[in-house]
């Protein structure tokens, strides 16, 4: 099994900071230098092995993610929400999520479009690379950790009902206001589940439709 796989890396699939600084180019070739077993045999070193060349494909890959989850963030960042209090300090978290691997894309709760467990916020895996939906579940998930860390409960409690109720309201109201930016400024399609959640703030229900999801015990 080689060591990587010949020829150019895809700016899409790792980010703009892939791109040599400079060049106008949108593709960015790796490192000239000898292919899989070629290097450790001219090195004199042990060919490595199938398992360690997945190991380091699998590290590869992470922080692939972690890039184009960083360049993300800074699409956050840089929107009017961004720059309001409440933004800056959610695009804050968020990097310092990022920057200790606790951004993931992986399967999700009911497989949702993104979940947050107290540690870890996941984004659907059906989002990597798709700067729209993963800018978007971002926002949400980064409003329910930062709404955690600014209302925490005692060890060994759970959130009521009514703080369920608001902690998702307010995600969703976020997470609309991010999606109505894109489709305005960025070129972002319809999501037709975000349209139905804006349908539904226009009407006055968006609130009585997250009541209906946190049944009264």
């Amino acid at each position: 099994m080689s060591g990587r796989k010949p020829g150019p890396t895809c700016s899409a699939s790792h980010g703009k900071h892939w791109i040599d600084r400079g060049t106008s180019t949108r593709w960015r070739s790796h490192a000239p230098g000898p292919l899989g077993l070629l290097l450790p045999l001219i090195m004199g070193a042990a060919p490595v092995s199938a398992e360690a060349d997945a190991g380091a494909q699998i590290e590869e890959d992470k922080s692939a993610a972690q890039g184009m989850i960083d360049y993300d963030i800074g699409i956050i960042a840089d929107s009017p929400f961004g720059k309001t209090a409440e933004g800056k300090d959610i695009v804050k978290l968020l990097r310092a999520l990022n920057s200790n691997g606790k951004i993931v894309y992986a399967a999700t709760v009911e497989d949702g479009r993104g979940d947050w467990d107290g540690e870890i916020i996941r984004v659907s895996e059906n989002y990597r690379g798709k700067m729209f939906p993963t800018v978007i579940e971002l926002v949400h998930e980064g409003t329910h950790a930062l709404w955690r860390k600014k209302h925490p409960f005692r060890k060994g409690s759970k959130p009521n009902r009514e703080q369920n109720i608001a902690d998702e309201l307010h995600a969703q109201e976020n997470q609309l206001l991010m999606y109505k930016y894109l489709k305005e400024k960025k070129g972002c399609p319809d999501d037709s589940e975000l349209e139905l959640r804006l349908q539904r703030q226009a009407n006055g229900e968006l609130r009585k439709t997250i009541e209906e999801r946190f049944v009264a015990p």
